[in-house]
């Protein structure tokens, strides 16, 4: 017989996980915490479950560090530097044509011995680029990212930029949301 379990908070959203009551009852910490997992594995197998990039979003300020896409690598780099970023949206007349990274000044400009004041953004940026919607979870964005050996993730919502989502922003999320999930487990179990 399976039974549900209300009010299990993880992060900021609560969740109904079935599982077998009785396993609950008579268990150490670590049974429980396993019991518990398994069981709620199941459900978080769905990606519907999962939290989105639209809740990291909320938690940073959105404005994007642009550049335009005939300026040079050096104003690009004061820029990144000026506004503590790894990136840069490069932009032709407003619209997004590119990213220039950390990794694109290493590989593509100092590798490369270029001259920064003389080397055009355009001619170094990364297009096309990776993207991600504000519905995607943070496990698809942060798959995506892996995938693609990227650190930065543009984020659209119906053709339009609204933010950058980092490799960063994801590991602090998790960590937060793994920090209320173990909070929420020592009070439930010790609450008993």
């Amino acid at each position: 017989m399976v039974d549900i379990v209300t009010d299990v908070c993880f992060g900021n959203k609560t969740y109904s996980v079935p599982s077998n009551p009785l396993s609950w009852t008579a268990c150490s910490t670590s049974s429980f915490i396993l019991q518990f997992c398994s069981s709620a594995a199941i459900y978080w197998s769905s990606p519907s479950f999962y939290p989105r990039l639209s809740e990291i979003l909320d938690g940073k300020a959105r404005k994007v560090v642009e550049v335009d896409h005939q300026s040079s690598v050096a104003l690009a780099v004061e820029r990144m530097c000026f506004h503590k970023v790894g990136a840069v949206v490069v932009v032709n007349q407003s619209e997004p044509v590119g990213l220039f990274t950390e990794r694109d000044l290493m590989h593509r400009v100092v590798n490369q011995n270029e001259d920064s004041v003389a080397t055009p953004i355009r001619s170094v940026m990364t297009t096309p680029y990776a993207v991600g919607s504000p519905g995607m979870s943070v496990i698809e964005a942060a798959e995506l990212m892996s995938d693609n050996r990227i650190r930065h993730l543009p984020v659209y919502d119906e053709g339009i930029m609204i933010g950058m989502v980092s490799s960063g922003d994801i590991l602090a999320f998790q960590l937060r949301e793994n920090e209320r999930s173990i909070k929420h487990l020592e009070d439930y179990f010790f609450s008993q």
